[in-house]
């Protein structure tokens, strides 16, 4: 177990409640499991505060590359999930990797995995540049909001002068 950390390789309950466990470690490793075969570190370009609040409300998942083989992505996924009781043990990691080796999902060209591992840096880059433009668009939004309700306190205000 552990206490310390950066966020991106947080679980939520950690963030949010100080609460750490095997489990909390757990989901830590899945983090450090994409980024291994990502070769990207997870929300790189994200403000780390932003990043820790999303993480804690639940609203920041990493991206599982498309191509990505299933058996790989579940195996990530599985870490990343929100209620501890539902993270996978590191028992269960060993199991699931026996498996992926027994149906010969890793190739040991290491050629082939590089290219993968490219395509998966560029897939990944887009998917965060999307997500933070949508995040820039709610920003956008809050503020307008803001200003209507800042214009729409001082109209009230210069109406009450007249009743």
């Amino acid at each position: 177990m552990s206490a310390a950390g950066t966020f991106a390789w947080m679980n939520p309950e950690c963030i949010r409640n100080s609460e750490f466990s095997t489990k909390s470690d757990v989901l830590s490793f899945g983090v450090l499991l994409w980024e291994c075969l990502t070769g990207e570190l997870p929300y790189k370009s994200f403000d780390q505060m932003e990043v820790a609040f999303d993480i804690a409300t639940n609203k920041y998942s990493l991206p599982t590359p498309s191509t990505c083989p299933e058996e790989i992505s579940q195996l990530m996924t599985n870490y990343w999930k929100i209620l501890p009781d539902k993270h996978s043990t590191f028992s269960d990691l060993v199991k699931q990797i026996n498996e992926i080796i027994e149906i010969n999902h890793i190739k040991s060209n290491e050629e082939f995995y590089q290219s993968l591992q490219k395509d998966w840096r560029e897939e990944i880059q887009d998917m965060f540049k999307e997500l933070k433009e949508k995040e820039q668009k709610i920003r956008d939004r809050e503020q307008a909001m803001y200003q209507r309700s800042l214009e729409q306190n001082h109209q009230r205000l210069q109406l009450g002068k007249w009743e």
